[in-house]
């Protein structure tokens, strides 16, 4: 079995980060991830025709340019929504690592963050070899195994698995951490993170 150990909130270093700011933070990091998929066509985009239903004068009837405006059925929504929003928000860069040492400290502290020191000889491209070696280590509902580098091996193996998430060390960030109520580091991956800040 591999050697499992509880990283201490010593690991990593302290961040004078306020509540407040590491709470933007996170909010702008899942704004940057939402996409505008709702999308409601105006009256350039549904179809018909643009010619004119009827002349303009001498019918007694509403005068109307074409079937395509909102008053008439079928025709363009005014003020829906569009796929043309921008949700994304700027996030200071140099507060990016500072936050998620925060969000690891606090984790650490309550025990949530572990490492795998060695991995055990041979392949480990099996889901059942890969549940075997995590053990006791894994939280039954959400997990984020952080790896050294992208190993296509690896996923392939874990995808099957719905309650474990797969990033590399240098693409982990503070929401990714935040959501996941267990994080374990793989061999070589603690060196990679601490080589960000």
């Amino acid at each position: 079995m591999p050697a499992v150990r509880t990283l201490s909130e010593q690991t990593f270093p302290e961040s004078e980060l306020k509540l407040s700011t590491l709470a933007q933070i996170l909010i702008s990091q899942q704004s940057n991830q939402r996409r505008a998929t709702a999308h409601t066509k105006h009256r350039g985009e549904v179809a018909g025709t643009t010619k004119k239903p009827w002349k303009q004068k001498g019918t007694g009837r509403a005068r109307v340019g074409t079937r395509r405006n909102p008053v008439w059925r079928g025709g363009g929504i005014v003020f829906g929504p569009t796929n043309q929003r921008n949700f994304s928000k700027k996030i200071n860069q140099q507060l990016i690592v500072p936050a998620l040492m925060a969000v690891l400290g606090s984790k650490a502290r309550r025990g949530e963050v572990v490492e795998i020191s060695e991995l055990p000889e041979g392949l480990l491209l099996k889901t059942q070899a890969w549940l075997a070696m995590l053990g006791g280590a894994l939280d039954p509902q959400s997990n984020l195994l952080v790896m050294a580098e992208n190993y296509p091996d690896v996923r392939r193996a874990i995808r099957n698995l719905s309650y474990i998430k797969l990033i590399t060390a240098k693409d982990l960030n503070a929401l990714a951490a935040a959501t996941a109520r267990k994080i374990i580091f793989l061999p070589g991956a603690l060196a990679v993170l601490q080589g960000r800040g």
